[in-house]
């Protein structure tokens, strides 16, 4: 070979290792953009700087995952599918594309095909470095569905393989309990406490735990003590949740200054922007009975239920807003946005609520249950003025406590339950936009009370089936039988598989004397809705 064409082959490989290089560069740049669009909520353009990223570095399986999670987490499960599928073609052997594809799965709710990718990984390689964690996320997935025989099996295993693995011993502690096995449960907590956790979350969701099995054994005191402690160790992590929470808090509260009865009346007025949809809201303060009352409705056939989905705040609010400056109030954004996208918005909707449940709606009522959407109450009678609104009470105090001692994910609305102060106030404050919405609101609304539910569930149940035009079947009153059956998202998926009872009325009196120095922000709704 001639020196000139060594020096030309050299400077042909030096030129594709620099453009290999400017275009990973680029595409390391392109997916940081595509992060900062997707906090901004601008999804559309965060999923196409993902793309271009992605054609930018075609063999990066990693990245593929990452556009089928942000498709994902915008219910467009045909293309997260698709993108899962291209990362897995492109190294089907190696566990850990596998290992990220089964936690996409999971994060959108595609709990099925998350625990395939975690069994695959298995196959693959069973002593794989993710095995112990796709293994613990088999028992999460076998307990949600009430397999405790496979959930137990699947942890064996994993504590096998890792003995010492924080997630796998707090799951050890779950199951324990959930056998009745509480001296055990107890013990194990206690032993992973007393070591450093690594994870924040999982000393947090320890303590949760023990606070649980405290109150189980009526020592109510050091139950209280070990939640505020999950609580302390959650707090030094609740920046950004407090600043989202913040940011929605003053638009909101901007909306209850400026709303008027007028604003009902012109939204009722207009009417639907497209054909009228068969649909209610099932809402009120979290840990008011919502899930007890949508796992009864919800095994009416004549009913389908969407159990906490974000398909309203992100296909109508959140859909609609980005057609406006950021400093947009809520009532000026409805004024001015045109029928035709209202219309858009509606169909959105529907059609992402049926891809979340995997089925059509057909001829049924679609009920919403969503606790938060209380805040949005006028932006429901704008977009959807058919949608009938339930509305769940339970005393203020038992509400309270309740959403205190109930573990859950930190996030906008459970940053306010840091402490019982401000979870007292955040009650105050979503049931003083439900009584303005009340007062105002065209949409046909119905309150139903916890207490009368657990006391009589047939003539509650016949009472709220009348209100949704639906007639008496008595297969409502056996929910529980169909809850064991089904995936039930909600952090109280194991009560309601169980029949009614009223142990959990005046829960609040065993915890009396933390609850009083806050009764204060309580009084005003104690009234008001027949509690004292």
């Amino acid at each position: 070979m001639s020196k000139k064409k060594r020096k030309r082959d050299h400077r042909s490989s030096y030129d594709y290792r620099r453009s290999k290089r400017i275009n990973l560069q680029e595409s390391r740049s392109l997916v940081m953009a595509a992060q900062r669009a997707w906090k901004q909520a601008r999804y559309e353009r965060a999923v196409d700087l993902y793309k271009r990223a992605s054609r930018l570095d075609p063999g990066n399986a990693e990245l593929m995952v990452d556009i089928a999670r942000a498709y994902g987490l915008r219910q467009d499960f045909d293309q997260a599918h698709d993108y899962i599928e291209r990362a897995l073609k492109s190294d089907p052997k190696q566990a850990r594309i596998q290992y990220m594809a089964g936690e996409t799965f999971w994060m959108i709710n595609r709990q099925d095909e998350a625990a395939a990718c975690f069994r695959q990984i298995l196959k693959l390689d069973p002593n794989a470095r993710d095995a112990p964690a796709a293994l613990v996320t088999l028992s999460r997935y076998h307990e949600r569905h009430h397999r405790l025989d496979d959930a137990r099996e699947a942890l064996n295993r994993a504590l096998a393989l890792q003995p010492d693995h924080e997630e796998g011993r707090l799951q050890w502690a779950i199951l324990a309990r959930r056998d009745g096995e509480r001296s055990a449960a107890i013990s194990q907590l206690r032993a992973l406490l007393d070591q450093k956790c690594h994870s924040f979350q999982v000393e947090s969701d320890a303590w949760y735990e023990l606070g649980q099995l405290l109150d189980a054994q009526q020592d109510y005191d050091a139950a209280i003590d070990a939640v505020q402690r999950a609580k302390n160790i959650l707090r030094p992590h609740a920046g950004e949740a407090l600043q989202q929470w913040k940011g929605v808090r003053d638009r909101i509260d901007r909306m209850l200054e400026d709303i008027t009865k007028e604003h009902f009346e012109r939204w009722d007025q207009q009417g639907p922007a497209s054909d009228a949809l068969r649909l209610a809201l099932l809402t009120g303060h979290p840990r008011s009975g919502t899930t007890l009352i949508e796992q009864v409705l919800d095994s009416h056939p004549g009913l389908i239920s969407a159990d906490e989905f974000t398909t309203f705040s992100d296909w109508v609010f959140v859909a609609l807003g980005v057609h406006h400056p950021a400093t947009t109030t809520i009532l000026t954004m409805l004024n001015r946005t045109p029928q035709r996208r209202l219309a858009k918005a509606r169909q959105d909707y529907w059609s992402r609520t049926e891809a979340m449940l995997g089925e059509p709606i057909g001829e049924r009522i679609l009920m919403d249950k969503n606790p938060e959407l209380t805040y949005l109450v006028p932006l429901v009678n704008c977009v959807f003025p058919e949608m009938k609104i339930l509305f769940a009470l339970r005393d203020p105090r038992d509400v309270v406590l309740s959403c205190f001692m109930q573990k859950l994910p930190l996030n906008s609305i459970s940053v306010n339950y840091l402490s019982l102060e401000e979870t007292a106030r955040k009650y105050a404050h979503v049931m003083r936009h439900w009584l303005v919405a009340r007062e105002h609101a065209k949409a046909d609304w119905i309150e139903l009370r916890y207490e009368d539910t657990v006391k009589d569930l047939e003539a509650q149940a016949r009472r709220l089936l009348g209100f949704l035009g639906l007639p008496w079947d008595a297969g409502v009153l056996q929910f529980h039988r169909r809850a064991r059956q089904k995936l039930v998202r909600s952090p109280t998926y194991e009560a309601v598989t169980e029949p009614v009872h009223t142990r959990a009325v005046g829960r609040w009196k065993n915890y009396e004397r933390h609850l009083a120095p806050h009764l204060e922000f309580l009084d005003t709704y104690l009234d008001e809705f027949g509690y004292r």
